[in-house]
């Protein structure tokens, strides 16, 4: 980590506590010296001799141009692939280029739903549809692979914006890896007090899925709406399954009700697309063939259950 704490106050996250915990107390966000960030560097590469990737987790990295711009020049010195997390108003061309000739392989951005109603009503995402795709549009020039936070199982989203996520979700241009979660509660965030207000959830009771439950899993309970939801987005998350398919299965409105075949096809790709995914960084050399070979026995595994 570059740097610890985040510009942005996502009513879902943590940070929506904190900012008003420390206000007053200096400033929330705190940066390393590039030169500190080298030195630490140097030292993993000399101490740990198979390291094959770099990855920042900054809750937005390098949001200072200026640091940006020291980091590009000393990082030549650690000659390794690297990851970052970006949010998407802060996604810049000749930053991503020149990120790109340093050393950037990965980029995790959040786009939490596709509609921008529940990003902005909900979520405090104040960031249009246009800014996301242009963000992404850039990714795919430069040849970054990229993964995008989407956020499932939320209380506060309708039919229609579930229909209005899935539509702008198709916009986005391909290849890229939907990471997917559910919702959960951490406490004294905003959406959590309000979800309390709105009697959604009890304030001494416990969220509807656990820090166990923090991927999403077709297996949790759910209404049929919602799992049919999130089937569908599972499925764009497989690069190898046609966007015109996806739309074609939108207007079968047999699957909304009937949603067992939907489960089962959006399993068996979810697995399959996670191992192109490890194929891939194991050809790129950030991976290594023993995580993979155990990624391949649970996936068997999976499959015999």
């Amino acid at each position: 980590m570059a740097s610890r704490g985040c510009p942005f106050r996502c009513s879902f996250c943590s940070n929506s506590y904190l900012h008003g915990l420390f206000k007053g107390k200096g400033n929330y966000i705190r940066r390393r010296s590039v030169n500190h960030v080298i030195k630490e560097l140097l030292h993993a590469k000399k101490t740990f001799k198979n390291i094959r990737v770099i990855s920042f987790l900054d809750e937005v990295f390098a949001s200072d141009k200026e640091w940006l711009n020291e980091f590009i020049k000393e990082y030549k010195k650690i000659n390794l692939p690297f990851r970052i997390e970006l949010h998407p108003s802060k996604v810049d061309e000749e930053n991503i280029k020149l990120l790109k000739r340093a050393g950037l392989s990965l980029v995790t951005m959040g786009i939490q739903c596709g509609s921008q109603r529940v990003r902005s009503k909900i979520f405090n995402r104040f960031t249009p549809d246009e800014q996301i795709l242009k963000a992404a549009n850039i990714f795919k020039k430069h040849k970054i692979s990229v993964n995008y936070d989407i956020i499932l199982d939320n209380p506060y989203e309708t039919p229609e914006d579930m229909i209005d996520s899935i539509n702008m979700l198709l916009k986005l241009p391909r290849p890229y890896r939907l990471v997917l979660f559910s919702l959960n509660n951490f406490p004294k965030t905003e959406l959590t007090q309000r979800m309390i207000d709105d009697g959604i959830l009890t304030k001494y009771g416990t969220a509807v899925q656990g820090f166990g439950r923090w991927g999403m899993s077709l297996k949790l309970k759910r209404s049929k709406e919602s799992l049919y939801y999130n089937c569908i987005v599972s499925l764009l998350s497989s690069n190898f399954i046609p966007k015109p398919l996806i739309r074609y299965l939108l207007k079968i409105s047999f699957f909304k009700k009937h949603t067992q075949p939907l489960v089962i096809f959006s399993r068996i790709s979810r697995e399959l697309n996670v191992m192109i995914y490890g194929t891939k960084f194991i050809l790129k050399g950030e991976v290594s063939f023993a995580m993979f070979k155990q990624y391949l026995k649970n996936f068997i595994s999976k499959l015999r259950n």
